[in-house]
């Protein structure tokens, strides 16, 4: 039977970037949480959660884009480690949650990790992040210029 570590590790390498699955694998082990992956959902694309007495939660949709599932994963990391320090004394997107989450992401901001015009647009975003990643519409267009799955879409934006 595999460990957490062997399970983790194993959903990091499907999941995300190559270079940045020791990172994040590293997240996990200072700080560990239950992981688990989402079928797709409407409302939101991760989540962080902690009940009084048992193991912090993150899950992740399993079908998001390397680039978006790094980034969610880093988020709710974020949520974790101000939940940590702060409990619920804190807003869940305010500026503790948001240095922290400069921070965790910072490392990945690398064009070892991004292609070039998305590192910028994330550079861009990160000077003051949003709560939901798809509020930033200009990110979120960058974000779908690299998937083939929403290449292919039609939005209705661009629609006359």
């Amino acid at each position: 039977m595999a460990s957490a570590g062997e399970k983790i590790t194993d959903i990091l390498q499907k999941h995300i970037p190559a270079p940045s699955v020791g990172y994040c694998f590293q997240l996990w082990r200072d700080t560990p949480f239950k992981f688990k992956l989402r079928k797709s959902r409407q409302s939101k694309i991760g989540d962080f959660s902690c009940k009084h007495g048992q193991t912090p939660q993150i899950t992740v949709n399993g079908d998001l884009h390397p680039f978006l599932f790094l980034i969610t994963y880093i988020h709710e990391v974020a949520h974790l480690h101000v939940h940590q320090r702060h409990g619920h004394r804190v807003e869940a997107h305010g500026e503790e949650w948001k240095d922290t989450f400069r921070d965790l992401l910072g490392p990945m901001m690398t064009p070892d990790i991004f292609p070039d015009k998305l590192l910028r647009g994330l550079k861009r975003h990160m000077v003051n992040p949003k709560a939901s990643t798809y509020s930033d519409t200009d990110l979120t267009e960058l974000l779908r210029s690299v998937d083939a799955k929403w290449s292919r879409a039609t939005l209705l934006s661009e629609i006359p």
